[in-house]
């Protein structure tokens, strides 16, 4: 598809071809598309012509900088926590350990929790 762009093409190859289905692409931008059936505009977003069908729109929802944002999470909650908790007679530790990477665009978030006999 000659002069598509590169969240048209996405919404082909995702496969994301009718009317209800959606797709979010982190990269450094994120991206939410999807197609609808109905064309109603709004202040916000983007409509375009789906690719493979125009009968139909494809709507684009696009925040700038995600993946500054995403650094931030993994800044922020990337760690270990550990808590002593009494539940009556029952002591136990808990320890919670998230580890969050991002690879390829895409945001993996991990949390091991462990609850010991303290």
């Amino acid at each position: 598809m000659v002069w598509s762009g590169d969240n048209p093409c996405s919404l082909v190859g995702l496969g994301v071809t009718h009317a209800g289905s959606t797709a979010v692409s982190l990269g450094t931008s994120d991206t939410l598309f999807g197609i609808t059936a109905q064309f109603r505009p709004r202040h916000t977003g983007n409509i375009l012509t789906n690719p493979v069908d125009n009968t139909q729109k494809m709507i684009l929802l696009c925040f700038k900088n995600g993946s500054l944002a995403r650094q931030g999470v993994q800044e922020a909650c990337a760690g270990t926590y550990v808590a002593a908790v009494s539940l009556g007679s029952l002591s136990v530790v808990v320890v919670v350990v998230v580890v969050v990477a991002v690879v390829g665009g895409v945001v993996a978030v991990v949390v091991v929790v462990a609850i010991l006999h303290a």
